[in-house]
């Protein structure tokens, strides 16, 4: 399905599947806002705020070198490369390692 836009959440999801869907329906309904948050990159991040027109700046809060979506935040972001490497070993993620990485931690690696 080419589907125009969704670039983080076509990226993050591989494609459907029944197991995913079980794992991920019994999760607490923080963890299912959080996975929600990574794959889709939907969540209070300015690029999300400024698509809604709540604020004018999409600019990163934490370096204010690029706009302040997931991947920046999670990925890219020199504000946060202490805490990813003392979180998940590596400053410099790619996207797919980053989502692997956080849903290893949630024990989930093997639903995606």
């Amino acid at each position: 399905m080419n589907i125009p836009g969704f670039r983080h959440a076509r990226r993050a999801i591989s494609g459907p599947s029944t197991a995913k869907v079980k794992a991920w329906l019994k999760l607490s309904r923080l963890e299912l806002r959080v996975l929600t948050a990574i794959l889709t990159g939907h969540c209070r991040l300015r690029i999300q705020l400024n698509k809604l027109g709540l604020i004018e700046d999409p600019s990163c809060r934490l370096c204010e070198e690029d706009i302040e979506s997931m991947e920046h935040v999670m990925c890219e972001c020199p504000a946060g490369d202490r805490v990813k490497m003392e979180e998940l070993g590596s400053s410099k993620l790619k996207l797919t390692e980053f989502i692997k990485l956080s849903l290893t931690r949630m024990e989930l690696a093997d639903d995606i």
